[in-house]
């Protein structure tokens, strides 16, 4: 592609020619640093409404401060780029060649970072919702005002629409850097999350096992 695309806006419009376009023209820094505010935003939203997860599994939640937030969620941010990212690649890489693709490993890490970009465009949002209304940001109100309402239902819609096109983004990506069927690539990302879900279940069962062994 010889013309410049600038992705924050080319990923919603040309998926695949923007992915093509960053792991042919830029360098693994370059991308590293462009999807970090995505994966910055990620762990913002993993902190919406926390106060309500942390009690419905019996655990105490103290509120952070402003600054040990934005702290925590960079150091969040990065990690999932360099670490989380790099072993999502990995089964992307492995199960990908089992179906026929020729990616190699370096695009498909690259090209996982690049599927935390779209989530970026909410970045602003949440820096926004977390200095204006802290509480109804960490769900710690009990009534809810006007303005908490209006964040609220603009996260939770922001959220399923920027999931949906992640979700998508993804199998775009697979298949672009594998060079297969759109097909393939579904099933080249679905399997590693049943494969973890069934891991889970599993090491849960055995330790239910063990807890009602040691009970009875």
């Amino acid at each position: 592609m010889e013309h410049k695309l600038n992705p924050f806006v080319s990923i919603w419009r040309q998926p695949r020619e923007t992915i093509r376009y960053l792991l042919v023209n830029k360098s693994f820094w370059y991308i590293a640093i462009l999807s970090f505010f995505g994966a910055w935003a990620s762990a913002l939203i993993a902190s919406v409404d926390e106060k309500t997860t942390k009690e419905a599994s019996d655990l105490v939640f103290t509120k952070p401060s402003f600054l040990m937030e934005i702290v925590t969620s960079i150091l969040a941010g990065i990690a999932t780029i360099l670490i989380g990212t790099a072993i999502l690649a990995f089964f992307y890489w492995i199960i990908g060649k089992l179906f026929g693709g020729k990616g190699v490993y370096s695009d498909l890490y690259k090209g996982s970072m690049l599927t935390m970009l779209p989530y970026g465009v909410m970045l602003p949002f949440l820096l926004i919702w977390l200095v204006i209304a802290p509480n109804s940001f960490y769900g710690i109100t009990d009534t809810a005002s006007a303005i908490d309402t209006v964040f609220s239902v603009l996260f939770g819609l922001a959220t399923i629409v920027l999931t949906i096109f992640v979700f998508i983004l993804t199998i775009v990506m697979i298949s672009e850097v594998h060079q297969f069927s759109k097909w393939r690539a579904f099933f080249t990302m679905i399997i590693p999350v049943v494969a973890l879900i069934v891991f889970i279940l599993a090491v849960l069962a055995i330790i239910a096992t063990v807890l009602l062994g040691n009970i009875f």
